[in-house]
């Protein structure tokens, strides 16, 4: 039972972190958009930005799903609970999901010429994957492998 409700967290953990760094890309993506157009910030962006918001989280999810998975049952395994650990892993995670973000550019046909992920883009996916280390490590990575130890009587 134990382990079920751990598995209950660990899902709705992985979710709020996907939100949050949903939201941290939108906020990115608005500013660099505000600082490359030059225009003040306007109602219709700011609705854009949080329009996409939903639609995003699915797709932050599912990149990061597989990189999430080595990362937390590691953290379980060892039972990790250090912030640090978790905003590295956030980290991690980020780099590996703006690789298959390039990929995917990459073979859609999307970039004409080199692609270079190495600018804005890569800033915001970082400044999202710490977001979402954040987020996991307030919901569930504190209390990584607790569910292993046996209750005091």
């Amino acid at each position: 039972m134990a382990l079920l409700r751990r598995c209950l967290v660990i899902f709705l953990a992985f979710l709020a972190a996907s939100l949050a760094a949903s939201i941290v890309i939108a906020i990115g993506v608005s500013i660099v958009v505000l600082i490359t157009q030059g225009s003040q910030l306007e109602a219709g962006l700011v609705g854009a930005a949080a329009g996409t918001v939903p639609v995003m989280v699915p797709f932050v999810a599912i990149t990061a799903l597989l990189p999430t998975v080595i990362v937390v049952t590691f953290a379980e395994v060892r039972r990790s609970r250090s912030f640090w650990f978790y905003l590295i892993g956030g980290v991690a995670i980020a780099i590996v999901s703006l690789l298959e973000f390039a990929f995917f550019i990459f073979l859609a046909g999307l970039v004409k010429g080199p692609y270079r992920p190495i600018n804005a883009s890569t800033l915001i996916f970082l400044i999202a994957g710490v977001a979402a280390g954040l987020v996991y490590w307030a919901l569930a990575g504190r209390d990584a492998g607790r569910w292993r130890e046996q209750p005091r009587t």
